[in-house]
């Protein structure tokens, strides 16, 4: 019955969106050389925050995404993707890489073929973090799993620097390197992996941090920007879309398509 009611849901939504003469690209405006990169964190039902969604909300959400054609991309195949004339791409990013991804998100990038990049905060793997309640994260062993499956790719919200907003900015340039060292060794010992992706703590950075994050190996860097990555723009300062519980199935399609989301 929740299948059937889910659905249904579904299919109004798409019909109010044909009824009030809605695009439904992913590419904004059609322009080919633009692509989205969605920003998840917490997906469970016991919290509701500007960081959470619900498991319900986002299955009707990747459910859309598959019934509508669209194709999921790791960071590195956007660019040959997109030169080939695709359309219908879209990057799925989780920060922080909570136990949740695997309980509430994975089954569906499994039922759909889809693929995720995980940003993992090195020094949380296998722990909790707390923020209103206590989440538990992914271990490694878990990362393995994941990993192993081919859908999923891990990138660095910092070794340990997510703990206070505008904390990198106090960092010297060799506290930088020593924590972004440290997470891709210990990658590289319980993968067999280095990332090439960065996601900044808090989407926090200067100049002079990617220029730093550069020299221990990392490519692509996200940040917490919103609006869409036309890829002229190059691989530094990859702008993303933040998606939480405010938005329902319909503000979904529209925030992806160029509307706002609004956070205050």
């Amino acid at each position: 019955m929740k299948e059937l009611l889910r659905r249904d849901f579904l299919k109004l939504g798409l019909f109010t969106t044909v009824a009030l003469g809605g695009s439904m690209s992913l590419f904004g405006n059609d322009d080919k050389e633009t692509v989205t990169v969605l920003m998840y964190h917490d997906i469970n039902p016991y919290s509701k925050d500007p960081y959470t969604l619900s498991p319900a909300d986002f299955a009707a959400e990747m459910e859309w995404l598959f019934r509508e054609g669209y194709t999921t991309l790791f960071v590195d195949e956007v660019e040959p993707f997109v030169r080939k004339g695709g359309k219908k791409g879209i990057i799925l990013t989780f920060d922080d890489g909570y136990f949740s991804f695997l309980s509430y998100a994975y089954p569906f990038l499994s039922r759909y073929g889809f693929k995720a990049t995980i940003n993992v905060i090195g020094e949380s793997v296998g722990s909790w973090r707390t923020y209103r309640i206590n989440r538990p994260m992914l271990s490694w062993d878990e990362y393995r799993y994941l990993l192993g499956e081919g859908r999923v790719r891990l990138g660095c919200h910092s070794y340990r620097l997510h703990h206070e907003r505008s904390g990198i900015f106090k960092l010297s340039e060799g506290e930088l390197l020593e924590d972004l060292s440290q997470f891709q060794e210990t990658l590289k010992r319980e993968t067999g992996k280095i990332s090439s992706v960065m996601a900044w703590p808090f989407g926090e950075y200067r100049q002079q941090h990617i220029e730093s994050a550069k020299k221990v190996g990392f490519e692509y860097f996200l940040t917490s920007n919103e609006g869409y990555w036309n890829i002229e723009d190059g691989i530094d300062t990859i702008p993303r879309l933040s998606i939480s519980y405010k938005l329902d199935l319909i503000s979904y399609r529209q925030y992806i398509r160029g509307g706002k989301n609004d956070e205050s």
